[in-house]
């Protein structure tokens, strides 16, 4: 299985619409998934998530009108309805108010392993990059049959690929001004109060910012209603992961490199002024992140092969960091390993389509791409 690239270009319309015609197969795969993943998990109806998408529609309208356009665009292009492309950026809201409304009954949850490293990794015969952030994004196996990489060569923002689930708008990914950007699942009990910017609107508002400081200050001006972690890079060595929660610029919790190393999972690290729903939503979380830990402290030195071992790694199978499906769960639930990803914000990543402990890292290569060859095509090897 190697997931679909989508190249688009242009405006946010024009984006959208060809991003739309390209997946839209599975833009409609991806309705059907959280129809049923909705109804399984909570009794929540689609015409529900779709009212709940809609209340924060002028929200978006207000802080980042360009994704409404790519939205729209999204939805001419797939023949969809809009509000099905909005449901589907509103994905993780829609799941909290589910879970709220069944009395907490979450179920395991959006987990997800990040990292960065910063030193001397040696990913290729070229020189060591200064820096590396990587992640395992832990999701419904369904959504297999979603993925694609969209590589957006762009009219009013810098260049950008990210590897998401069809008609989302953003997941982890980097740009052509050096920032990539890796994320994880939070859960606090202020989430869903109000209404703000949707968390995949937001990552895609980061992936628009062309260093650290305009990511952070993108996050002090956009109000979030819900928890996220953001673990950021750029290509000149700079990193910083930030714990989200709902609010502005006071509920943002900075975290910086420690010897050079950043880890996190799904649970919050940097505060403990609220109850951690994440703990009850992903109760593995923790031993994850003491798993990738002591593995990575310690050391200057990494290879490519080292990072990828690390993120095939099986203790506590199956909720591992290399996370399988539970055969007793209902299938509408289970989860798994989505992909697999390690990249380098100069311009280079190395993609696993599915668990990276059974499928081979692609090596995929926008350095071309985001110097302004808008007819390249980012070269894929097997590593």
């Amino acid at each position: 299985m190697t997931y679909p690239h989508v190249r688009v270009a242009g405006s946010p319309r024009h984006r959208g619409r060809r991003y739309g015609e390209q997946a839209a197969d599975r833009v409609v795969r991806s309705i059907a998934v959280y129809k049923e993943s909705f109804a399984v998990r909570w009794g929540l109806e689609w015409s529900t998530a779709r009212r709940i998408g809609q209340q924060y529609l002028d929200s978006v309208e207000a802080f980042a009108p360009a994704a409404v356009e790519e939205m729209s665009g999204i939805a001419e292009g797939a023949g969809v309805d809009f509000v099905d492309v909005l449901a589907l950026n509103c994905r993780t809201e829609i799941g909290a108010y589910g879970a709220a409304a069944a009395d907490g009954r979450f179920g395991r949850t959006d987990g997800c392993t990040s990292l960065t490293l910063r030193g001397a990794t040696v990913l290729s015969d070229s020189e060591p990059a200064p820096i590396v952030v990587a992640q395992n994004w832990d999701w419904l196996a369904a959504t297999r049959d979603t993925v694609v990489v969209v590589e957006a060569d762009c009219d009013d923002r810098p260049a950008y690929v990210t590897f998401v689930e069809a008609g989302l708008l953003a997941k982890a990914g980097f740009n052509a001004a050096g920032l990539a950007v890796a994320t994880n699942f939070l859960l606090s009990t202020d989430d869903v109060r109000g209404v703000g910017v949707p968390y995949h609107v937001l990552l895609s508002v980061l992936l628009s910012c062309r260093n650290l400081a305009q990511a952070y200050r993108a996050l002090q001006r956009l109000p979030r209603v819900s928890s996220a972690n953001l673990m950021l890079a750029h290509r000149d060595g700079g990193a910083v992961d930030i714990e989200a929660a709902p609010g502005g610029f006071e509920t943002l919790y900075l975290t910086f490199p420690d010897a050079g190393v950043l880890t996190h999972t799904n649970h919050f690290c940097a505060v403990e002024q609220f109850a951690d729903l994440s703990l009850l939503a992903v109760p593995d979380s923790p031993f994850r992140l003491d798993r990738v830990d002591r593995a990575m402290r310690g050391r200057s030195r990494w290879t490519l092969s080292e990072i990828q071992a690390l993120l095939a790694d099986h203790a506590d199978y199956p909720t591992s960091v290399c996370t399988h499906s539970d055969p007793s769960v209902q299938p509408a639930a289970q989860e798994a390993t989505v992909l697999s990803v390690v990249m380098d914000p100069r311009g280079v990543a190395w993609l696993a389509d599915g668990n990276p402990c059974t499928t081979r890292y692609r090596e995929l290569d926008y350095r071309g791409f985001f110097g302004g060859d808008a007819d390249g095509r980012g070269a894929e090897n097997v590593a």
